[in-house]
C-alpha cells in the first residue's frame, strides 16, 4: 500500500521504509507532535491529500537513536488502539439488503 517493507505489531501498521524514507504511525493525536520536528513531514498519499495520523521521515537524517525514539512512537500510536473500542461498521450484505429494500419501495 505504501510502497516499501512494512513493520506490523498486533496486525497495525507501526512504520513503513522505502526508498522515500520512514513512514510512520503516530496516530491523529500525536500528529502535530511530531510535526514539530522539522525532520518529520506530513504523509500525503497524493499531492493535496493529507492522510492523518502519520508522518514521512528522511531517512539519511535519522541516526540509531533517532530511529528507535520514533519508532517508541508508532508502538506507543498502535497500542493506543489497542485500548479504543471498535468502531461500529455494517456489513456490506446488511447495507445492499437495505439498498434493495429501498428501491421496491
Amino acid at each position: 500500500m505504501f510502497g516499501g517493507i512494512a513493520f506490523m505489531v498486533e496486525d497495525k501498521m507501526v512504520a513503513s521504509v522505502s526508498k522515500r524514507g520512514l513512514l510512520l504511525r503516530v496516530g491523529k493525536e500525536g500528529q502535530a507532535t511530531a510535526l514539530q520536528d522539522p525532520r518529520a513531514k506530513r504523509l500525503e498519499m497524493r499531492p493535496g491529500r493529507p492522510m492523518s495520523g502519520y508522518v514521512r521521515i528522511a531517512a539519511e537524517e535519522l541516526s540509531d537513536a533517532d530511529l528507535k525514539q520514533w519508532l517508541d512512537v508508532g508502538l506507543k500510536a498502535v497500542r493506543a488502539l489497542r485500548d479504543e473500542p471498535p468502531a461500529r461498521t455494517r456489513s456490506r450484505r446488511a447495507s445492499a439488503s437495505r439498498t434493495a429494500r429501498g428501491a421496491k419501495a
